[in-house]
């Protein structure tokens, strides 16, 4: 917003000099954006509709140094019956009035009185328009003008029906309107979208010589929610959409009444005031010796009815409080007494306040959760990995990439009512959705080596939960792509693999000692068919399952437009990282070494190494695999797995030949078990 600097001293006494001038604006909050020929370009306080007119600002400068502030002057404005018909249809118009002028030789406004709009560059439009505008930038109270030769019937404040249509000023053509957007309309046609836009079938030219004044205060959020809709925004709705001073229709009717008569125009009978608006008289309870212990300020009792009566405050002593009443233009955001506290704060000026730091007495340990969530934190910075932070919700259109079947769990999900966003209308009911998009966002802007983590949490639809409709489910997920490290001349260039993130899986349980094991992938887990069905596992936790890990699948990957890479993602609860270690235990070693053998099965493609090692493990005392690799038989892919038993011998009792006989055994089994599948020693 545009001010004149010469014209905001007639409302208040302000310093002379422009540079203190612009140091006392922000010192109450205005924030001066630029100055040039005493205009000050200001950005205003987003809550704060009554900030955005001189007699608003010039307010807050009297709150800050004291002295009145001088107001343009009105007519009085005479409420009657026989004023313009109108009628209110709606609550969430709050004040309506309606004012017949005309004139039988239009003339225009002073130099002197344009001076704001010349300041804030709007152009002379005649006098009608030209007052309303100016009752705007001086009060803060949008007021509008019609032709009153273009109106039929009674003025009507009422809601738009299903596929109503309507001209909105400077557009092209009609356009059709949304149901339940407030208009004001006559017997025929729309003359005006409430507190947004009036409409081109009834507005001012330079014919005009009868007018109907309106001056009105809506909803505001009604009144935001259409300027949205419509995507529509203007001076009126910046006021409006803020809250206007419901108190102030009839001032603003009386300033453009002013105006007009100076140049011409005579009032035709008296003025029509609809509406259901009381003033709730809000009390807030002030006590001093609170506000001094908020400010550390030794104020007095009658230090601070004076502040406050700057901004518009009035007050009454009740015994050791003040009874603070809020003024009608301060109704949308003065609710609490810590806004009261605000007030006087900024009437003493924030640089006059005392500075100290609180009192601390004792600091607080972090908590065994806090501390673990570090250690992971700073695994995964040493291994590469970056923290990003996604959103809570998506869209639709994010989750088709899956191509899920209707009945699938991932479709089930907790719907925004509203969304002004459609990518935001579902909160997300798993991470694997962001995961993906954040790899491929990375890869199109050519990074193609990714290692990323996220502590986040998603949104299980379930009507049994506290809250009666979700379920917040905290998890870690993380996604790789790309080589492993960056490849030096000597080295082969390691990939961030499966394999990669079951080392990642297995730090884990390693530096917490928590037994996490990779099982046997599950068609019933919902991200199973997101992932690889040959290269994804399950993540257990002592018996429950905590957590997956896999290989993206491609289709899912080409969907995303992943291209020539193989990402990989996993996830876990924190719950799980979160669980007890186990008890850390000194074991002596054994005088006498352990026997060890190595074995050898032949797996077909896509048969599960695990299945072998839960036999292998349970007749020995500890194994490994040693080596995998590979190969090609009857045309057919298989997998060679090695594995190096230990047999521990801690009273040399164990012999070699008893081992022999437990592998023989173990081989039995196996065969027994998958040799119908295709599994054999080798």
């Amino acid at each position: 917003m545009n001010i004149s600097t010469r014209v905001l001293r007639k409302y208040i006494s302000c310093p002379e000099s422009e540079t203190e001038l612009r140091h006392l604006f922000d010192d109450v909050g205005i924030e001066v954006k630029k100055s040039q020929d005493e205009v000050f370009s200001v950005e205003l306080l987003a809550n704060r509709g009554d900030h955005y007119c001189y007699a608003g600002i010039a307010r807050e400068i009297s709150g800050r140094l004291g002295g009145s502030v001088c107001h343009p002057q009105i007519s009085e404005m005479i409420v009657g019956e026989d004023g313009p018909k109108v009628s209110i249809e709606t609550d969430l118009c709050l004040i309506y009035t309606a004012t017949y002028l005309e004139t039988q030789e239009p003339k225009d406004l002073s130099e002197e009185s344009l001076e704001p709009l010349k300041a804030a560059e709007i152009h002379s439009l005649g006098a009608p328009i030209d007052a309303t505008n100016l009752s705007n930038m001086e009060f803060g109270q949008p007021t509008h003008v019609f032709d009153a030769d273009t109106i039929q019937g009674t003025i009507r404040v009422r809601l738009t029906k299903q596929g109503e249509r309507a001209w909105p000023l400077f557009f092209e053509d009609k356009i059709t309107l949304p149901a339940g957007i407030m208009v004001i309309s006559d017997d025929e046609k729309i003359l005006a979208i409430a507190g947004v836009i009036g409409c081109e079938e009834s507005k001012t030219t330079p014919n005009t010589r009868r007018i109907i004044l309106e001056s009105a205060c809506f909803d505001p959020v009604h009144v935001r929610k259409t300027s949205r809709a419509l995507s529509i925004h203007t001076t009126s709705v910046a006021r409006f959409e803020r809250g206007s001073d419901p108190s102030l229709p009839l001032g603003g009717a009386g300033r453009v009444t002013f105006l007009l008569e100076s140049c011409g125009w005579n009032r035709v009978g008296n003025t029509s005031m609809k509406g259901s608006w009381e003033n709730p008289n809000r009390t807030i309870a002030l006590r001093v010796e609170n506000v001094n212990t908020f400010l550390q300020t030794d104020c007095q009792t009658e230090e601070i009815e004076e502040r406050l009566s700057r901004y518009g405050f009035s007050s009454v002593r009740n015994g050791s409080q003040l009874d603070v009443l809020v003024p009608p233009h301060r109704l949308w955001d003065v609710e609490y007494v810590s806004d009261l506290y605000e007030e006087i704060a900024k009437s003493i000026g924030y640089n006059n306040t005392p500075i100290s730091l609180p009192m601390i007495e004792r600091g607080e340990l972090p908590s065994a959760e806090q501390l673990r969530k570090e250690q992971i934190e700073e695994l995964l910075l040493g291994m590469g990995f970056f923290e990003v932070i996604t959103d809570g919700f998506y869209g639709s259109g994010l989750l088709s990439q899956l191509n899920l079947s209707p009945e699938h769990p991932l479709q089930s999900h907790v719907s925004t009512q509203n969304a002004l966003d459609r990518g935001y209308s579902l909160l997300k009911n798993n991470a694997f959705l962001h995961a993906v998009s954040a790899v491929s966002k990375n890869i199109k802007r050519h990074i193609f080596d990714v290692k990323i983590f996220e502590w986040t949490r998603y949104f299980l639809p379930n009507t049994k939960a506290k809250n009666g409709v979700c379920t917040e489910k905290p998890v870690l997920w993380g996604a790789v792509c790309g080589k492993e490290r960056p490849g030096l001349w000597t080295q082969d260039k390691h990939k961030s693999d499966l394999f990669f993130l079951k080392g990642i899986i297995e730090e884990f349980a390693n530096e917490y000692r928590l037994p996490l094991h990779l099982t046997e992938k599950s068609i019933d887990h919902p991200l199973y068919s997101s992932l690889h069905p040959y290269r994804q596992a399950q993540i257990s936790l002592r018996g429950s399952v905590v957590g997956i890990v896999g290989e993206i699948h491609p289709e899912v990957a080409q969907r995303f437009k992943i291209k020539k890479q193989r990402p990989c993602y996993f996830e876990i609860d924190v719950d799980a990282l979160y669980a007890k270690s186990d008890p850390l235990e000194y074991k002596i070693p054994n005088a006498i070494q352990p026997l060890k053998r190595t074995i050898s099965f032949a797996l077909p493609h896509g048969f599960s190494s695990q299945k072998v090692q839960d036999c292998v493990q349970a007749v020995c005392d500890w194994y490994r695999v040693v080596d995998l690799f590979p190969f090609q038989e009857d045309g057919h892919s298989w997998s060679s797995v090695t594995f190096e038993l230990s047999f521990e011998n801690p009273n040399g009792n164990v012999s070699a030949d008893a081992v022999n006989t437990t592998l023989q055994e173990l081989i039995a089994q196996v065969n027994t078990k998958y040799g119908s599948e295709g599994v054999y020693h080798r």
